[in-house]
């Protein structure tokens, strides 16, 4: 069984890359996905679709190998809270129409629709894994998927990365 604290963890990657600009990409191409790689995906978009509310504690390491950590909030459809604990100044809010970025150091808030950010497909009422999502790559490492998917007409959204162990 998929475990919630690995939707967490790609919440909390999405609404990072949310922030992101964005930066033009070709038509994305399709991962290659045998039968087998076909029936964990539909597992994992079912175990998505079960989720209504949840709350979790969380860690954001970035690239550079620095960290934060807060909490994450989700009411699906639509609504996502992370909330930074100090020193970060930042809260990331989606309400079902914006995801909004306060930065209580700078007092400056930043808002875009959640159909322009990569959380969009996470926050719906039904996840899916096809027609409008592509699923770009696919692994299997021993007790853990890796399935990483981008908005198919609009793969310079950026890309979500769901590891689930």
């Amino acid at each position: 069984m998929l475990r919630r604290r690995e939707f967490v963890k790609a919440g909390v990657a999405i609404a990072a890359a949310s922030l992101l600009p964005r930066v033009a990409r070709a038509a994305p191409e399709p991962a290659r996905l045998t039968d087998a790689d076909r029936a964990d995906v539909g597992r994992v978009v079912a175990y998505l679709n079960g989720i209504h509310t949840m709350q979790s504690h969380f860690e954001q390491i970035a690239a550079d190998g620095s960290d934060a950590t807060g909490m994450l909030y989700v009411e699906r459809p639509g609504k996502l809270r992370l909330q930074y604990n100090p020193p970060e100044p930042v809260t990331i809010i989606a309400d079902g129409a914006g995801i909004y970025y306060w930065d209580s150091k700078l007092q400056q808030l930043s808002q875009t629709r959640v159909e322009d950010t990569p959380a969009w497909f996470l926050l719906r009422p039904d996840i899916k894994a096809n027609g409008d999502v592509t699923i770009t790559h696919f692994e299997r490492k021993p007790g853990v998927l890796q399935v990483t998917m981008v908005e198919t007409r609009h793969a310079d959204l950026g890309s979500v990365t769901l590891t689930m162990a």
